[in-house]
């Protein structure tokens, strides 16, 4: 019998090899210790049996000749040779018989887990032995022991231990972020010292909220931020943990000009769940086998990781979904499980040598432990739609010569990536890299995720054109678990669209980028711990430079350099798989000359379309609008018609930014009158009822006789959440594709909607309707459109003829020389909306006021001198420490904490 011969030889191939302690795999596991002999083949090897399936004996108690045994568990009769085993016909996941030809041309398909299967008689079979792609710890003999040394320990106690320290990247190199839990309610202590046995220690404090009870335990989080640190320096630090002061635990800082980030894709710490052990193919892992196997494997990765980093790497960037617990029931054992993944994340001990950054996974953004196991530095906390559960924040730092901005981009708020991206380029505007990172893949092309609604109708719009306006060169996703780089793209505002500039034959000799990058690179990591694996799509997208799917855990190097000599930055990106530790793509080299810094905007050559009204990359930086996808006005005097995040006119059927002047030393542009629309008038509202969009940059979906449509995305999340709460939707999460399965479907916005609706290469129609809205005919997709304002013969516009807003002394209003009144409403001076050489402005009952700054307490703000104010507010919270003092955020701006 051809596989007798075939398996029987590979046998034998194997033991002499005297390589692994186990002489039966990979294809049959070894018994434990005590299991009887059940038969003895032709080579002499002794078999067991357990878990229905044959192992091979190592430990004997009793040798039984060749016989029929009876299974003691299910009294079915046991085929007696192994050789004839079909492995197969007992797996769980899909049983069928073993093919009768198991020559590799019999292969008909192999399936997502690496299984390959045949057909005979018209009946699906199994060709060869169980592998699959899953990376499972049983079946690796190389770390053996080293794995059952880690189930012992995982299993005594090491999966309980919710305390771990996290190193978080502080606001700059400077500084560090810890964050932990404690089970007592002391003091957060972090000291730190040059000298192991803590000389001369610097001791910082830092805040504490109580946070859950698990298992009958209290749970608070603690957050300490560290500065002074110094580069090519060795630390030692020390944590107060329950009253006690740790073992100092060191830590290295590297050369500010020569250093490397470690970045990854979906930990997803327990993803293992649910696969199949070739320890026991009748059975699934369980959540606690699934986390222990993706425990061990991410520590592998971190290992690897820094061996090919030399040993000592600056920082990890993790894009998302460090745990795998949806805790959609929100369950105390589902929050528990979701604690023992963290404490999986943060169980390698290398991690306590480097900070990491993190981003907001979706598998992590219906609870709090994100942000209450992570400090995250320059939080912007003033955030849309407020009233769900926050579990962690938009953020940015700067370390050495780059800046990083981590996005939640789980829910969608345009309004929060503009302000975090602009308060990190205005606190650091001068670093020669740009780095973004957020979990949902822009320009992925995974099977599951890539092409989502969500993601193509309103992250794309939203983050393109606002990524490219800042000059971002790189941006790090993960969420689709198959990697993938794009090539360079970039906002093209003539066409409302994204645009590709590819990388070119020339490109490819070396993959080093000048000057030429026009654009920013996109890659989407793969998963880093191999607990799911996903696939690519079959067609073809113009923005994709290169994909695939190793089927292995993987991490990325960014090398960051500083030639002096040739007076160029260079970032060197490289991807790796773990365990053989061989490139996967890369490298790409990006290059920047030192004059390139300072200069003010890229040029992204002549080719560039920047418009009909644009001729120089000034405007595109210049025009605030743009990150909201619409242009600026091409007459700066045209009539203010809305005031939302800005100032608004109307040109060429559209609305447009009016580029307000904001520098006081400019001339004075108050030259706008204003001309409101009433806002009370809506036009959609006397056609079908439904409201008017409140945001004059609402994206057009669809247009009629009767004007431009937009969709309302909160007018939707609200109408969901009333039928669940009414049964009329069953109340589960959104499905693997946001909305339903496919997000909003092939379809675009469903019912509603009869034209197609199109931002780049991809174009929606409304024939498809989502799934999970059709399965529910009380969902009227059609009342989830708004009618876009406009500007014509029937708009109505506010009159207001009050003069009767009470006035401060004139000799106190500097505007009234100018013709202006001041402002009477003290809070204005947070609504500025110009500066020039005579002061700020702001709006009051459609007019212009000037804003009377208050001199008083300015001697006791110390912050005054930084150019700041003090904050107003006595219980502000203090989002970030550095060396002048405690900072906080009030009214989007940043303030001093008086002490």
């Amino acid at each position: 019998m051809k596989k007798v011969l075939l398996i029987s030889t590979f046998l034998v191939a194997y033991v002499k090899a005297n390589e692994p302690e186990c002489w039966s795999l990979p294809r049959y596991p070894c018994c434990s210790k005590g299991t009887k002999t059940q038969i003895r083949d032709a080579y002499g090897y002794k078999w067991g049996i357990e878990n229905k399936n044959y192992c091979g004996i190592l430990y004997e108690v009793k040798d039984i000749e060749k016989v029929s045994v009876n299974d003691p568990v299910t009294d079915e009769i046991i085929v007696t040779d192994p050789s004839n085993y079909c492995w197969s016909e007992n797996y769980i996941l899909d049983s069928h018989p073993c093919c009768k030809d198991q020559s590799p041309e019999n292969i008909n398909y192999i399936d997502d887990n690496g299984i390959t299967w045949g057909i005979e008689n018209g009946e699906v079979c199994s060709i060869g032995d169980y592998h699959t792609f899953d990376l499972d710890r049983e079946f690796i003999q190389e770390t053996k022991e080293e794995w059952n040394d880690f189930k012992k320990r995982w299993d005594n106690g090491e999966k309980y231990n919710f305390e771990r320290l996290s190193v978080f990247a502080g606001d700059n190199e400077t500084m560090l972020n810890f964050g932990w839990y404690s089970t007592t309610d002391d003091v957060p202590k972090i000291r730190y010292s040059i000298d192991k046995d803590m000389r001369d220690a610097k001791e910082f404090m830092g805040k504490q909220r109580f946070h859950e009870i698990l298992k009958g335990i209290k749970y608070y989080s603690n957050q300490v931020t560290i500065t002074g640190l110094k580069r090519l320096t060795t630390y030692y630090y020390q944590r107060k943990l329950n009253g006690r002061w740790e073992e100092p635990i060191k830590f290295e800082t590297q050369d500010p000009h020569n250093y490397k980030f470690i970045f990854v894709g979906d930990p997803q710490i327990g993803g293992f769940v649910g696969k199949v052990s070739s320890l026991d193919l009748t059975r699934v892992a369980t959540e606690d086998e699934g986390t222990r196997n993706d425990a061990f494997n991410w520590n592998r990765t971190i290992e690897k990781a820094f061996k090919v980093a030399g040993g000592k790497p600056s920082l990890l960037l993790s894009a998302g979904d460090q745990a795998d617990s949806l805790c959609q029931n929100h369950t105390e054992d589902e929050y528990f499980l979701d604690e023992t993944q963290y404490s999986a994340f943060l169980y390698p001990k290398l991690l306590q040598g480097i900070p990491h950054a993190t981003a907001i996974g979706n598998h992590e953004d219906v609870n709090e432990n994100f942000k209450n196991h992570f400090n995250a530095p320059n939080t912007y906390r003033k955030i849309e739609n407020s009233d769900r559960i926050i579990p962690g924040y938009s953020y940015f730092f700067k370390f050495n010569d780059a800046l990083v901005v981590v996005l939640n981009s789980n829910h969608f708020s345009c309004q929060d990536y503009t302000n975090t991206i602009k308060r990190a380029i205005a606190k650091y505007p001068n670093t020669p890299w740009r780095l973004a990172m957020f979990h949902h893949d822009l320009y992925g092309i995974g099977q599951f995720h890539s092409q989502d609604a969500y993601i193509v109708n309103q992250l794309r719009p939203c983050l393109t054109p606002l990524l490219t306006s800042n000059h971002f060169d790189l941006v790090i996703n993960g969420h689709d678990h198959f990697y993938s780089t794009s090539h360079f793209v970039s906002f093209d505002p003539s066409k409302n669209q994204y645009a590709v500039n590819k990388i070119n034959e020339s490109h490819l000799k070396d993959k080093i980028f000048n000057r030429d990058r026009k654009g920013t690179l996109f890659i989407t990591a793969n998963c880093s711990t191999a607990s799911k694996f996903y696939g690519g799509r079959e067609d073809s997208f113009d923005y994709a430079y290169f994909g695939n799917q190793t089927y292995t855990a993987t991490f990325g190097l960014l090398d960051f350099q500083m030639d002096q000599k040739n007076q160029k930055y260079r970032m060197k990106i490289s991807y790796f798989d773990v365990e053989s530790e061989k490139t996967v793509d890369g490298a790409f080299i990006f290059e920047k000359d030192f004059d390139e810094i300072n200069d003010g905007p890229y040029d992204f050559g002549d080719d560039f379309d920047y418009g009909e009204n644009d001729d120089s990359i000034e405007h595109i930086n210049d025009c605030w609008a743009y990150i909201y996808q619409k242009k600026c006005c091409s007459d700066p005097n045209t009539d203010i018609v809305f005031i939302e995040d800005g100032l608004w006119g109307y040109e060429d059927g559209d609305f447009c930014g009016i580029p307000i002047n904001y520098s006081a030393t400019g001339p004075v542009t108050l030259t706008n009158k204003f001309k409101l629309i009433d806002r009370s008038v809506c036009w959609s509202k006397a056609i079908n009822g439904n409201d008017c969009c409140q945001k004059p940059y609402a994206q057009v979906t669809q247009s009629d006789e009767n004007g431009r449509w937009a969709f309302d995305f909160e007018k939707m999340m609200k109408d969901i959440e009333e039928k669940r709460a009414n049964g009329e939707l069953p109340k589960v999460g959104f499905g693997k594709g946001g909305f339903g399965k496919g997000g909003f479907g092939k379809g675009g916005f469903g019912k509603g909607s009869d034209k197609s609706m199109k931002f780049g290469n991809d174009t929606t129609t409304a024939d498809s309707v989502p799934e999970s809205f059709d399965t529910f005919e009380t969902f009227d997709i059609s009342k989830m459109l708004c009618g876009i304002y406009r500007v014509d013969e029937n708009t109505v516009f506010i009159t207001d003829d009050d003069d009767t807003q009470e006035q401060p002394p004139s000799d106190e209003c500097w505007a009234t020389k100018l013709g202006y009144k001041c402002c009477s409403n003290p809070n204005s001076k947070f609504n500025i909306f110009s500066i020039d050489q005579d002061g700020k402005w702001s709006i009051e009952n459609n007019e212009w006021c000037g804003i009377i700054e208050s001199t008083e307490g300015d001697d006791d703000c110390w912050a005054t001198k930084l150019g700041y104010r003090c904050c107003v507010n006595a219980s502000t919270e203090v989002i970030t420490i550095d060396k002048d003092g405690q900072w906080g955020v009030e009214y989007g701006e940043w303030c001093g904490i008086n002490i």
